[in-house]
């Protein structure tokens, strides 16, 4: 009887731990069109989330389109270059809870960094990168 409680649980612990991933992050990229997707939920978090994506030297025009719904507490993020020039900033929170804008800027060959601010917030985001 105990092994077969052993095997329960960690078979539960393992669908869990299966749903969790599979909901709560998420990161697509097409390496030959040089374009990327970053999408998550978050519920109630205070975390620093790190998206990069690189922009090739064959690059001419690079475009960010970023998105964020908070539901509640607070989030800000900054767009910095390889260079370490911000490039884009914001925030959300106190009663402001979306935000959407497309970035079309002369890329800077390397890895960019979106870092997102999250203060006990509730909501979901959401960048695609494209280099042109």
């Amino acid at each position: 009887m105990t092994k077969r409680r052993v095997a329960i649980s960690v078979l539960g612990m393992l669908v869990l731990l299966s749903l969790a991933c599979t909901f709560s992050r998420s990161l697509e990229f097409d390496m030959g069109a040089s374009t990327g997707r970053s999408f998550a939920n978050f519920d109630d978090e205070t975390d620093v989330r790190i998206v990069t994506f690189d922009f090739p030297a064959t690059a001419e025009q690079g475009e960010l389109d970023f998105e964020i719904d908070v539901t509640s507490g607070s989030a800000s993020w900054t767009l910095t270059d390889p260079t370490g020039e911000i490039r884009a900033q914001g925030a959300l929170g106190e009663g402001v809870h979306h935000y959407a804008e497309s970035w079309d800027f002369d890329p800077v060959v390397g890895e960019w960094v979106l870092a997102l601010n999250l203060e006990r917030a509730s909501g979901q985001y959401t960048a695609a990168w494209k280099a042109k």
